[in-house]
């Protein structure tokens, strides 16, 4: 058998202030069947954090429960507004822009060589989770040329933005010698699924 093959359906947006997890309980709020219905937009319950919250902000969405997994990403596009339509706590809207297919259960997050290091993803109790020193990832959902240059150009705008990030590209194979030293040239990292769990390129992390 192969590499393990996944895709993603959009770009991550870079060049943010904090990234955050925002967590969902199957049972209240059924993401992964939204997304398979094809939801882009919504609104999402805020119970901390508010105060650190601005649009723009990049967010992992997370399943939790027995099957846990980190299912898409996107961004948060508005403020919070400090009550939501139920009338009863804060939140803000937020937009799917990036859908993990298939999903990446909890176990292969603990295997990455970047996501492992946020403990958010080993111990959750809430909804709404900081991470406080971002990586900057583009995922593609291809590995030619056109696609891999993209990449690079995307972060190195999006770091302008930010103190000396580490960068690299996430996609869903190992990509050509010519496009790895391509990537080792621009002191960009390379992460790509494995039977193992992810492999990556750079000691970036």
């Amino acid at each position: 058998m192969g590499p393990r093959r996944w895709r993603v359906s959009a770009n991550l947006i870079g060049a943010v202030d904090m990234d955050w997890v925002f967590q969902c309980k199957p049972s209240i709020y059924d993401l992964r069947k939204l997304l398979a219905n094809g939801i882009s937009s919504d609104w999402w319950r805020i119970n901390q954090h508010a105060k650190l919250m601005t649009p723009g902000d990049r967010v992992y969405f997370w399943e939790s429960g027995d099957h846990a997994a980190l299912l898409a990403m996107g961004q948060i596009v508005s403020e919070v507004d400090p009550e939501n339509p139920s009338g009863r706590f804060g939140s803000v809207d937020i937009i799917y822009e990036s859908k993990l297919e298939p999903p990446i259960p909890r176990q292969e997050v603990l295997q990455d060589p970047i996501l492992s290091q946020f403990r958010v993803f080993s111990r959750m109790e809430g909804t709404n989770f900081p991470i406080r020193d971002s990586r900057v990832i583009e995922a593609k959902g291809t590995c030619d040329r056109d696609a891999f240059r993209m990449a690079i150009g995307q972060l190195v705008d999006y770091r302008r933005f930010m103190k000396a990030p580490p960068c690299a590209i996430l996609l869903p194979e190992k990509p050509n010698d010519d496009l790895l030293s391509l990537a080792k040239a621009e002191g960009i990292g390379i992460i790509w699924p494995s039977d193992e769990g992810f492999e990556k390129t750079l000691h970036l992390w």
